[in-house]
């Protein structure tokens, strides 16, 4: 998974950011022979809400075809500000 702010007015482009973070790490894993999978994109409206970013990381555990409850193997976390890095990481070591 991986999971970004949307783009506001004059700001970054989290979208393309996080495609190319893919596109790299496909291309990486294709020379090493190893299958890689679209991952689920998440956008958020605030990058530094963690009740958001909890919600939007349930929402796809809990989203499965078999209404299992599912853990993303990988989740990258493209950040505007590094500041939020703490409270993102706080919200991914509870699951």
């Amino acid at each position: 998974m991986i999971i970004y702010q949307e783009a506001k007015r004059g700001g970054r482009r989290n979208f393309e950011i996080a495609d190319k973070v893919y596109k790299t790490f496909r291309e990486s894993c294709g020379m090493l022979k190893i299958k890689v999978e679209e991952p689920h994109f998440i956008e958020l409206d605030r990058e530094d809400d963690a009740e958001e970013l909890e919600k939007a990381l349930l929402s796809y555990m809990m989203a499965g075809s078999d209404s299992k409850f599912r853990h993303p193997k990988i989740a990258v976390c493209i950040l505007d500000r590094e500041t939020n890095y703490k409270m993102v990481k706080e919200v991914f070591s509870m699951y």
